[in-house]
């Protein structure tokens, strides 16, 4: 450690002080622990983690140090064509950033300012002369990770944000169109500002209010955009009628769709950053009587990639379905409708399992979310594949276990259900209302009785319902009919609890989204009774008697502990007694 970079250090400290951005003593506890450590820290980066000032106050301290000017780096104040001039792994490994060039001079974002040493390097490697600013490390990464190479990424987190819905607005441009069909627009109307700040603000928007899908639908001289927030549909605002086909012109661009057809439904994807990390959105336009129907699904692997413990199975559930996915062959199928989370609750399955001495393989239509140490495999439908011709494939890979994202078609049944049988776990999802229907379900798939009975370990029954609001939960007296609901189940529930509404849920009493579940086990007893066909309702009946407990009845159970409303279940889950 040097003489100078130790007097850095110290005047670092005092300017953080003279800017009230620490205090001295906390100072001097960074300095304490930086020497106690060996110095393997720099004094601003031990402050940054006692969480004393933000990164933002360490760089702009720095630049005062140093005599260089602070930047708030990102993608808008970045030449992308210019970043090239250094090898993109030398520039996320050093936290460095070209920003622009100005004849033979390289404006550069460092997080280091002190470090001569790189700067030297850099105009070795770039063959410029070096100007340098000062930005936070994050800044300088999150915009290089903007500009991948490999990706078509917006960055849009920044966008509109002092921008309110009023700022969108279109005055009557005297169209001729005729009445009933939106207006088609160009390229150039969609990269208008006012169109891209519009759509950046929904996409933007959209993800922070944690949806899973936006839809712009047109209808005769309106338009509207509704998000799906914990499962329903909510109107967020109603654009101007003559900006849809402006609207859906920009979309198009941004998933590389055709723009110049609008009579064939299109499908793509957009990546977009959004508060430093990647959203990925999946895009489905259809033509519909009034114009072009976009909808968006959204599809954060920040929110996706989840665990067990946290989808809200109780004690014993949890107990036995830990006991199945630990068997080394066997077929594990989820339900349930769509939108009911089956594929998450097999993303925290594949978690679980994830382990070095296990190969783990997918095969999904389409990959939604990377999953580390995981081989996973898209069904390329455009080269001719096919579920089950790519299951095969992955099936000579000698994976341990297989996770498939749905069994929708006999042969993929009848491959998943062998695979089960010859020493792989196999774990997929089927489109049925209750457990004891999906093996219906396979059998009318073509699936041998006998081979379907032997493969089967589990069948996973589930629904999401929204969750009470805490910050608004109250308790209410029920009306005589939700009594007697509960009773015909044999339940009674001590207190009953709705949500009032308020700022924190949008006024709808709910925030977030709880699964009701109920699990079968394939035991001897029920592995024959499958193999003799017996009828769903016989299947259902003895293996309540054995222990699985109904969707209708978890349900009850989470009212009981004030989670969610009776009438979410009453919504969501038909009541069957016993």
């Amino acid at each position: 450690m040097n003489h100078t970079a130790v007097e850095s250090k110290i005047q670092l400290g005092q300017l953080l002080v003279a800017r009230r951005a620490v205090t001295p003593d906390q100072v001097e506890e960074a300095l304490a622990e930086q020497k106690r450590t060996g110095h393997r820290q720099l004094l601003g980066e031990i402050l940054v983690e006692k969480g004393y000032c933000t990164e933002n106050q360490v760089a702009a301290a720095l630049a005062e140090c140093y005599g260089v000017p602070y930047a708030k780096v990102s993608p808008k104040i970045c030449d992308p064509k210019i970043l090239e001039v250094l090898p993109r792994e030398f520039s996320e490994e050093h936290a460095v950033l070209p920003l622009f060039r100005v004849h033979n001079t390289l404006t550069l974002a460092v997080s280091e300012p002190a470090n001569l040493f790189l700067i030297d390097q850099i105009e070795h490697l770039s063959g410029y002369k070096v100007q340098v600013v000062c930005a936070t490390a994050k800044d300088i990464l999150a915009t290089l990770r903007a500009y991948s190479p490999t990706a078509n990424v917006f960055v849009i987190a920044d966008t509109l944000e002092d921008k309110g819905l009023e700022d969108f607005s279109l005055v009557e441009s005297g169209s001729t169109k005729p009445a009933g069909h939106a207006p088609h627009a160009s390229a150039d109307a969609a990269n208008q500002s006012t169109i891209i700040d519009l759509v950046n603000y929904l996409l933007c928007d959209a993800v922070r209010q944690n949806s899973s899908g936006i839809h712009i639908e047109p209808d005769d001289k309106s338009l509207r955009v509704r998000y799906r927030v914990d499962g329903k549909l909510c109107e967020k605002m109603r654009p101007p009628y003559q900006m849809h086909g402006s609207i859906v012109s920009r979309i198009k661009i941004m998933a590389e769709l055709d723009v110049a057809q609008h009579r064939l439904p299109q499908e793509g994807a957009i990546r977009v950053m959004v508060d430093d990390r990647p959203v990925d959105l999946r895009v489905s336009i259809m033509p519909g009587s009034w114009g072009e129907k976009v909808a968006i699904r959204v599809v954060d692997p920040q929110k996706r990639m989840t665990n067990l413990e946290s989808l809200g199975f109780t004690i014993e559930n949890l107990r036995r379905l830990r006991q199945l996915i630990q068997s080394p062959y066997g077929l594990l199928l989820v339900t349930g409708p769509a939108g009911s989370g089956k594929k998450s609750t097999l993303r925290a399955v594949i978690s679980e399992l994830n382990r070095d001495d296990v190969n783990l393989c997918t095969v999904e239509d389409p990959l939604e979310c990377h999953i580390p140490g995981v081989n996973q495999f898209e069904v390329n439908t455009w080269m001719g594949g096919e579920f089950a011709r790519t299951l095969r494939h992955v099936l000579r890979q000698d994976p341990d276990v297989v996770m498939i994202s749905e069994i929708r078609d006999q042969e993929t049944a009848n491959v998943a259900v062998q695979a089960a049988l010859t020493g792989c776990l196999v774990l997929s999802t089927l489109y049925t209302h209750n457990a004891p229907l999906a093996v219906r379900r396979l059998l009318d798939l073509n699936v041998p009785s006998y081979l379907a009975g032997d493969a089967l370990l589990g069948i996973l029954s589930q629904r999401l319902v929204r969750k009470l609001c805490s910050n608004c939960k109250q308790s209410y007296e029920p009306s005589g009919s939700i009594r007697r609901a509960v009773a015909k189940l044999g339940q009674e529930i001590p207190k009953y609890h709705r949500g009032a509404g308020c700022k924190h849920c949008r006024s709808t009493g709910y925030t977030g989204q709880i699964a009701l579940h109920e699990l079968l086990i394939a035991d001897e007893e029920i592995k024959e009774m499958i193999t003799e066909r017996v009828t769903p309702s016989q299947l259902r009946a003895r293996a309540i008697e054995k222990g699985m407990v109904p969707l209708a009845v978890d349900g009850v159970e989470k009212v009981k502990a004030g989670i969610i409303s009776i009438e979410e279940v009453l919504r969501t889950v038909q009541l069957e007694n016993g």
